[in-house]
């Protein structure tokens, strides 16, 4: 048995609107990081030990086309970057499929062009802005698949918290539901613990793995535990991972809008509150994916494969 608990909190750095008419607001990502700066010795107190938190930065075609630039959001937030960075936080990728269309923007998951392009594309601008490899990645609105899986391996992806299990479909509102385009992904079966995707089915592990470490996203009956969630219910299931002996870690994900939404961030800071002063707190750790990998739950893999053309 482990000493300690990872716990990775996991936040997707893009604009505050999902469905984007017009230009794009990023305002929850300056109100989320002087939040979690607040947090961050509280938690250290609390454990006893660091508090890291991840990062995953869009810099995909849809930031292109809105901003003029992919790496427009390291380059508009260096302050918040800066904290970030000093704090030795992970900072890896977050990919969405938006392109534009007659009737607006469309999320196409059909394309796997497309896919392979914007997947590509923000990796080159991650390279670009940091001078080194991006090594952890989520994907948007919780989709995957196979192909996509063996891309990130070949660019060298160490850790992937894309996976949902037991969830099927996108977790987007359902009047938005006709502008996304493909099939939807089914995570049923998906392990909850930490594990090495197979070379023949990414959803499961296997013995000649991709060569990249799985993070599956914590969830319970009710759903994925968002941390933007129903506090009272997702802090319940929390607890009931905490006391699960076979709980190999948590993972719990949000948009930067949490911050700076009234109902969503009363259930961030009500969850946080909770973790903060959890009666078995001392044992756990607010940590990244490479921390995890480190401390031996699961050999870290280092690898070299194909990049984009």
């Amino acid at each position: 048995m482990h000493e300690r608990l990872p716990i990775l909190l996991c936040f997707d750095v893009e604009p505050d609107d999902k469905l984007i008419v017009g230009e794009a607001d990023w305002a929850g990502v300056t109100s989320l990081v002087n939040l979690l700066t607040e947090y961050r010795p509280r938690f250290e107190e609390a454990t006893g030990t660091t508090c890291r938190f991840s990062w995953f930065l869009r810099m995909d075609p849809q930031v292109r086309e809105l901003t003029g630039r992919s790496d427009w959001v390291a380059t508009a937030f260096d302050r918040e970057l800066e904290l970030i960075e000093h704090a030795e936080d992970d900072i890896g990728l977050h990919v969405h499929p938006w392109r534009r269309a007659a009737q607006g923007w469309i999320s196409d998951f059909g394309d796997p062009t497309w896919v392979d392009q914007c997947v590509c594309s923000s990796f080159e601008a991650y390279q670009r802005i940091f001078e080194k490899s991006c090594r952890s990645f989520r994907f948007g609105d919780r989709w995957m698949d196979h192909r996509t899986m063996r891309l990130l391996a070949d660019l060298g992806i160490y850790y992937d918290l894309t996976l949902e299990p037991e969830q099927k479909g996108f977790p987007v509102y359902p009047e938005i539901q006709h502008l996304f385009i493909g099939e939807r992904p089914d995570f049923t079966g998906v392990p909850r613990q930490v594990y090495q995707p197979s070379l023949i089915d990414y959803r499961r592990p296997g013995w000649w793995g991709m060569g990249l470490t799985e993070f599956p996203i914590s969830t319970a009956p009710e759903g994925t535990l968002y941390l933007s969630s129903d506090a009272t219910c997702t802090c319940a299931n929390i607890d009931r991972l905490i006391a699960d002996p076979t709980t190999t870690h948590i993972a719990l994900p949000a948009r930067t809008d949490v911050a700076i939404r009234p109902d969503l961030r009363k259930n961030l800071v009500g969850i946080l509150e909770h973790l903060v002063t959890h009666p078995q707190r001392h044992w756990l750790h607010f940590a990244t994916a490479a921390e995890v990998s480190m401390a031996g739950i699961i050999g870290e893999q280092r690898f070299s494969g194909e990049v984009c053309a």
